[in-house]
C-alpha cells in the first residue's frame, strides 16, 4: 500500500428502503475497538430522497465518498499507512445485508484465503474452534492464537493450510481449556510467510446469563459478550450515578450472544451500571465507565 495514494473501495447494496442503509468500518487490527480508522454510516431517512449521514476517520486519515448509481458507494480514504487494515460491513436495519465489494486503487496484494466463517464452541473438555475456507492461494498454514485479557495473544496451535485450492475447506482445532473467558484469533500465513489475521471471536464458559464489557473503560464503542439461557428479547439498561437511565432492546440467541454497541450517541462519560433483563426478571449486571 503506497501513503500517496487513496485507497477507493466501492460497495453495492440493494438495502435502500426507510429505515435502512450502510455501516462500514475500517480497523487496524482484528480486535476492533482498538483500532478503529473510520466509521461511515448512511440511513435512508425516506426511501432514496433522503439521507442523514454520519462520517468518523481517527486523524490523519480523511474520508469521503461518491455515490456512483445503482445503490453503489465509493469510499475514499487517503493518508493511511502501510499495511493490513480490516473492514466491516454491515446493515444500518436487521441482520440481513447483501452487499458486493471491490476494491480501486491504493492497494497492492489481496488475501490469501476466503475465510467465510470463524466459529467456537464450549465443550466440557474444552473450546472447539472451526473454520471454513471457500477458496485458498499460497496458504502454508494457521496458527490459533488465544489471548485471556483480550490484548496479549500467544499461539496454542497449528493447523497445516491447503496451499491452492478453489474447493470448500473445514477445518477444527480443540483447544483443551477451562478457563472462563477466552479469545480467539485465527492468523493465516502464506509461503512466503506473510500473514494475515482475521477477526476474533470469543468463548465464555461461564453460567447462563454471565456478561462481561470490554474495553473497560470505553470511548465510543463498547462490545458486550453474553450467555443468554433463552433467545428472546432482552432489555440493557444503562444506569448513570444519578440513577437516570438509557434504555436499548436487543434480541438474544440462546447461548454465546456478542452486541456491539455505539455509546457516543447514547451515553455522556461516567461512571454506568449495565443491568440486562428479560419478562423474567433481571439476568445480570455489570459496571463500566465511560471516558
Amino acid at each position: 500500500m503506497d501513503k500517496s495514494k487513496p485507497v477507493e473501495v466501492t460497495i453495492c447494496s440493494s438495502t435502500s428502503c426507510s429505515g435502512s442503509g450502510h455501516q462500514i468500518y475500517m480497523f487496524t487490527n482484528c480486535t476492533s475497538p482498538y483500532g478503529k480508522i473510520f466509521t461511515f454510516k448512511q440511513i435512508f431517512m425516506n426511501g432514496e430522497s433522503g439521507t442523514t449521514n454520519h462520517i468518523f476517520a481517527s486523524s490523519p486519515v480523511s474520508v469521503s465518498y461518491t455515490e456512483v448509481g445503482g445503490g453503489c458507494l465509493k469510499i475514499t480514504v487517503s493518508n493511511l499507512d502501510p499495511g493490513y487494515y480490516y473492514f466491516a460491513i454491515d446493515g444500518y436495519n436487521g441482520a440481513d445485508y447483501p452487499y458486493s465489494l471491490a476494491f480501486g486503487s491504493g492497494i497492492v496484494n489481496v488475501l490469501s484465503i476466503d475465510l467465510t466463517s470463524f466459529t467456537d464452541e464450549a465443550h466440557p473438555e474444552g473450546n472447539l474452534l472451526t473454520w471454513e475456507t471457500a477458496k485458498e492461494k499460497n496458504n502454508d498454514y494457521f496458527e490459533l492464537q488465544s489471548t485471556l485479557d483480550g490484548e496479549n495473544y500467544i499461539t496454542i496451535g497449528r493447523v497445516q493450510g491447503a496451499g491452492d485450492s478453489k474447493v470448500v475447506r473445514q477445518y477444527r482445532y480443540m483447544d483443551y481449556t477451562n478457563e472462563s473467558v477466552t479469545y480467539y484469533r485465527l492468523k493465516q500465513v502464506d509461503y512466503d510467510g506473510t500473514a494475515t489475521y482475521h477477526p476474533v471471536v470469543v468463548v465464555n464458559r461461564n453460567q447462563k446469563g454471565d456478561l462481561m464489557l470490554s474495553p473497560n473503560p470505553v470511548e465510543n464503542t463498547l462490545f458486550v459478550d453474553i450467555n443468554a439461557s433463552e433467545k428472546g428479547n432482552y432489555t440493557f439498561s444503562f444506569i448513570n450515578e444519578m440513577g437516570a437511565t438509557v434504555e436499548s432492546n436487543y434480541f438474544l440467541n440462546k447461548g454465546n450472544n456478542r452486541i456491539e454497541i455505539d455509546l457516543d450517541s447514547k451515553l455522556s462519560n461516567g461512571f454506568y451500571i449495565l443491568k440486562v433483563s428479560n419478562e423474567n426478571g433481571v439476568v445480570n449486571t455489570s459496571k463500566f465507565v465511560k471516558r
